[in-house]
């Protein structure tokens, strides 16, 4: 951020009396360092998964997670030439694998399995 901005900030918060000292700290910190302020929290999933990243959780090969999307099965996004898949559609993808339908027998008519 620009330095002329950073002064003008500290001196439009210096002047309000409606925020506390806290307060005017956590915003001037924000702008100082914002790459501190906006990590993910800890232990919190990457939003985007690389190609190997997929891969190694699904434990499938790089063929088939080409064929899933290029079926649609799994979307995937592109970010500068290079895949990249959301989480929640790989939890989608999983979900959509591991809850099935129980299939339905057809009834035997005439037999004693009634």
């Amino acid at each position: 951020m620009n330095v002329h901005v950073l002064k003008a900030i500290a001196a439009v918060l210096e002047s309000d009396e409606t925020l506390t000292k806290s307060d005017k700290q956590a915003i001037l910190g924000v702008c100082y360092e914002p790459r501190k302020f906006l990590k993910p929290p800890e232990g919190a999933l990457p939003r985007l998964f690389t190609v190997k990243d997929v891969t190694a959780a699904l434990q499938i090969s790089r063929t088939l997670l080409w064929r899933l999307t290029k079926n649609g099965i799994l979307p995937q996004v592109t970010v500068f030439r290079t895949l990249r898949f959301r989480r929640e559609d790989i939890e989608e993808l999983i979900w959509k694998a591991t809850v099935r339908e129980e299939p339905t027998r057809p009834k035997r008519h005439g037999s004693f399995f009634m």
